[in-house]
C-alpha cells in the first residue's frame, strides 16, 4: 500500500513515513503509529510555517550516528 501524504504543497516520501512508522510501532499497532506522525507533521507546519519534511529529515539527520560500529569477529 503507498500512502503519500500531503502538507499545503508538499509530499511527504512515503518511505520516510514507513521507516518512522516501523520505528515507533508498539505491539503492531501500524494505524496508531500512522496518527502519531501526522499529527506530529501538522504540528511542525504550524508551528514552524515551513516543510514538515525538511524539519523531519534535520531531526533525523541529528539523532544518527556519525560513526558505524561493527562487532568484532
Amino acid at each position: 500500500m503507498m500512502l503519500e501524504f500531503r502538507t499545503m504543497n508538499h509530499c511527504i516520501n512515503p518511505l520516510s513515513v514507513n521507516m518512522l512508522v516501523s520505528r515507533i510501532l508498539k505491539h503492531g499497532k501500524k494505524s496508531l503509529a500512522y496518527q502519531i506522525i501526522y499529527r506530529a507533521v501538522k504540528k511542525i507546519q504550524q508551528k514552524t510555517e515551513t516543510n514538515p519534511l525538511s524539519v523531519l529529515r534535520q531531526a533525523i539527520h541529528g539523532v544518527t550516528p556519525g560513526i558505524a560500529v561493527k562487532a568484532r569477529v
